[in-house]
């Protein structure tokens, strides 16, 4: 927020905690586009836990998921529309092929798991079926 920085990957609900608004007065904006990927996985030492606890955490989980989409959007729809810009139609393809090279690499390199980016691919694919992923050459 002091100039110093021309570009941030950051999830939209960090903007007003890291004051990005003072840096995109000067001209910045904010593109809408999903560039990031957040997982998570939480280890429990079954012994320190209550019986049931790991299954009582796995049949809450989706409820956090729901919670913090629905603080995305309310953190999006509170955002000045001038901060938003657009990607034209070659930009969007080029930065796909670009998370999909990379999402290939780190599946390849043992980071993720082919069975679980197959399940991914497919998702990506039924939202946006004319990227370059989901070709029929393509599909997994």
């Amino acid at each position: 927020n002091n100039g110093q920085v021309d570009i941030i990957a950051a999830p939209v609900l960090l903007f007003e905690h890291l004051e990005l608004a003072r840096g995109l007065e000067r001209g910045g904006g904010i593109y809408r586009f999903p560039l990031g990927q957040l997982t998570s996985t939480l280890l429990v030492r079954r012994e320190r836990f209550l019986a049931g606890f790991a299954e009582r955490l796995r049949a809450r989980a989706p409820g956090f998921v729901t919670t913090a989409l629905q603080r995305i959007r309310t953190t999006e729809a509170s955002l000045p529309a001038h901060y938003w810009l657009g990607l034209d139609a070659r930009e969007l393809a080029h930065y796909a092929e670009l998370l999909a090279a990379a999402r290939d690499q780190l599946t390849r390199e043992g980071f993720y798991d082919p069975r679980m980016m197959a399940i991914l691919q497919r998702l990506r694919c039924r939202q946006s079926p004319g990227n370059a992923e989901c070709a029929p050459a393509q599909r997994g």
